[in-house]
Formats: C-alpha cells, structure tokens, sequence
C-alpha cells in the first residue's frame, strides 16, 4: 500500500511539472557571484555568520561559487537593517523567560542592468534562562535562526521571479 501512495505521489509531481525552487534559482543564477555581507556594529558577529551561510547556501542549494571580483555581472549585498525583542512570556518572579527575535536582512541582487532590492524580515521564538552567558548564546542562536529563515525567503523570492519570467 505504502508503495502504491509512493509511486502515485512520484507520478502526479512529475506529472504536473513540478520543480523545485532550486532548479529556478540555479536557472536565473550564474555560476560565480560577488558576495558582500556588511556588517553591523551592533551585531558583528551574527554578520560573520551569515556571511559563511550565505556562502555554503549559494554553493550546496544553487551550484554557484562566491567570487571577491566585485567586477562579476552579479552581486549580492546583504547587511543588518534591524533586530528587535518582543517579550512573549514572564515566569514567576517577573523576569523575562521567552521572547520573539525579529530580524529583518537588507538585500541588493544585481545582475546585468537589473537590481533587486528586498527587505525580508523573519522571526524566531526563544526560551531564556537567567544565566548570561547562555542568555546571550541563546540569543544570538536566535537571531542566527531568524536570518536562516530570511535568507530561505529571499532565495524563493529569487526563483519565484524566475517562475514568472523576471530575471
């Protein structure tokens, strides 16, 4: 039974064209790009983070390798625009013990004569401890968690642009 759920599944995604958002991305991509990552005072470390994700993204889920020729017809810049806490939950002596990062990345995508420019903003949600030090791991983990998910959000933007035959 379990086979024929399978093989059912496997026919009506390939029967229906589906493709995932990577084939589209790699398609309006090229094979080397320029990768710039500002990196913001407040943050510095989170911005050396993203740089390396970005990095490994580009080249495991595109095939594409990030170049320092800042020359190349494609760049992608991306910085910190803005991280902000909601407090989401108090414990019994009235200190803070779950909250909402919210993190909102800058993108600048040029290709050729065209630019894109997109500001994504993600969330994540996290438990907190009165420890500072694993409140501040915790916390850049979180901010680090949110940026995952605006990056994701960015690359289906891309391919999603591609789909509708943007490039």
């Amino acid at each position: 039974m379990v086979r024929i759920i399978l093989f059912l599944s496997l026919f009506i995604f390939v029967g229906c064209g589906y493709r995932p958002v990577a084939h589209y991305t790699y398609q309006t991509a090229t094979k080397k790009t320029y990768l710039k990552v500002v990196v913001d005072r407040r943050e510095p470390h989170n911005a050396l983070l993203l740089r390396d994700e970005l990095r490994r993204v580009m080249h495991d889920r595109l095939g594409i390798s990030v170049s320092y020729d800042s020359t190349l017809k494609e760049r992608l810049t991306v910085s910190y625009d803005q991280i902000s806490y909601k407090v989401l939950g108090y414990d019994a002596d009235g200190y803070v013990d779950r909250y909402k990062v919210y993190t909102t990345l800058h993108f600048r995508y040029h290709r050729d004569d065209k630019l894109i420019v997109r500001d994504i903003t993600a969330f994540h949600e996290a438990d907190i401890t009165r420890s500072g030090v694993a409140s501040s791991r915790i916390k850049q983990d979180a901010i680090w968690k949110a940026s995952q998910k605006a990056l994701d959000q960015f690359i289906a933007y891309i391919a999603s642009r591609r789909v509708r035959g943007d490039r």
